[in-house]
């Protein structure tokens, strides 16, 4: 099943599709939950501009209509939304010290964000198996190799060659997605 771009997501939300809606916020939550996180705040204030930021992307959808532009839009909205909660919380920013131009973000913080989508369309691609293996052990609540084992019904001892072909067959999902060998990410 081919994984929707931003512009098929966008008009799904706009016909009140939630499983498109939920789609988007997972395929661009790093990104926008990065530039907060860049400026130093904590991830509680991550967490509210993440949440300020998607809201303001569920009011202003009808006017959002080119899905190329969506990472750029949400960045700009999260910079001034890091603004924003910033100086809420008493915190003096700069908005100016890591971006020159809120319209023209950082590159690095840009690719991260690409990068990280087409992991996620990658992991979507994956069969169930793998995939939820991969989620299990990659977790920051992993519970031990022996629970893992017991839930998939494998030795302790599979688990690491297991992980080995499930990554491979990421990689290669990544690859054909466009995510090139020479990204550090």
């Amino acid at each position: 099943m081919p994984v929707p771009d931003d512009a098929s997501l966008l008009d799904a939300c706009r016909r009140g599709d939630d499983a498109a809606w939920t789609m988007l916020v997972e395929r661009h939550g790093g990104l926008v939950r990065a530039i907060p996180r860049r400026y130093g705040l904590p991830a509680s204030d991550a967490d509210d501009v993440t949440q300020a930021t998607f809201l303001a992307l569920h009011r202003s959808i009808d006017r959002v209509r080119d899905g190329q532009a969506l990472p750029a839009w949400l960045m700009t909205t999260a910079h001034r939304e890091t603004w924003r909660i910033g100086r809420e919380r008493g915190r003096r920013l700069d908005l100016a010290r890591d971006f020159e131009n809120v319209q023209h973000p950082a590159e690095d913080v840009l690719a991260d964000g690409e990068d990280q989508a087409l992991i996620r369309r990658a992991m979507e691609q994956l069969e169930d198996r793998c995939r939820t293996l991969l989620e299990r052990l990659y977790a920051a609540d992993r519970p031990p190799y022996e629970t893992i084992a017991r839930e998939f019904e494998m030795p302790v001892g599979s688990i690491g060659p297991t992980r080995a072909r499930c990554l491979d067959r990421l990689r290669r999902i990544a690859e054909r997605l466009g995510l090139t060998a020479a990204s550090p990410r």
